[in-house]
């Protein structure tokens, strides 16, 4: 069976996306590997950052995918994003064609990966 571990980025500069990243998640990387791969844990969500010099022809830098990052206060969120001086390039909205409340945005990272912040009604099953 194939389960989900978690999910990584490819990047050009490991140092600027680690800064980006402890300043966007408000936590520093659980682990780094000099100038090849960090990764950040909360909880047993994680995501990591690989460094270019490990990119060969398997691997893309920029814009491979969408992560995304649940919000508890998406105004709040969003304030800070903007005060961060990252790109936004989707402004805060909700979702009209989704049956259900979605608030998000998106902004770039300094690689330009798409990164979507949301919020949603968090319900206990």
């Amino acid at each position: 069976m194939i389960t989900i571990e978690g999910f990584y980025f490819t990047v050009t500069d490991l140092d600027k996306s680690i800064k980006f990243y402890k300043e966007l998640l408000g936590i520093s990387p659980t682990h780094v590997e000099g100038n090849r791969w960090a990764d950040f844990y909360q909880g047993d969500k994680h995501f990591g950052l690989l460094c270019d010099a490990e990119i060969n022809q398997c691997r893309a830098v920029g814009n491979n995918g969408v992560l995304n990052f649940y919000s508890d206060n998406i105004q709040q969120d969003y304030e800070q994003v903007k005060n961060m001086g990252a790109k936004i390039i989707d402004k805060l909205c909700d979702t009209p064609d989704s049956p259900y409340e979605y608030l998000s945005f998106t902004v770039l990272d300094p690689d330009e990966n798409r990164i979507e912040i949301a919020w949603y009604p968090v319900t206990t099953q």
